[in-house]
């Protein structure tokens, strides 16, 4: 999403601002940009999106994990017995392998 704006960060900076929205799903880091930008926009800077100007849109969002809290830890907790893990290691995969075929039958 920074890229999208040419936004350059020192490692420093962008870990300071990862920890600030550590929370955030990928759809909350974009917004944050975006809103960001539009800092830039109203004060006749747009597009030099600054780590101060993140940081002030990463304050101003509160993240879906923490306003439904409740709802999110009951599903991944859903999730841990009654679904499988997209990122499975290759151990996982190997063990389960050939376990979910599907035949497709013409009638």
């Amino acid at each position: 999403h920074l890229n999208k704006y040419s936004v350059k960060l020192t490692e420093p900076e962008l870990q300071t601002l990862a920890n600030a929205a550590d929370s955030f799903s990928g759809a909350e880091l974009e917004a944050v940009v975006s809103e960001a930008a539009i800092y830039t926009f109203d004060e006749d800077r747009y597009p030099h999106i600054t780590v101060d100007d993140l940081a002030e849109a990463i304050a101003q969002t509160v993240p879906l994990a923490k306003s439904y809290q409740n709802k999110v830890e009951a599903l991944r907790q859903w999730a841990s017995s009654s679904a499988r893990s997209a990122s499975a290691t290759e151990e996982i995969k190997a063990a389960t392998r050939g376990s979910r075929r599907v035949s497709m039958v013409n009638l």
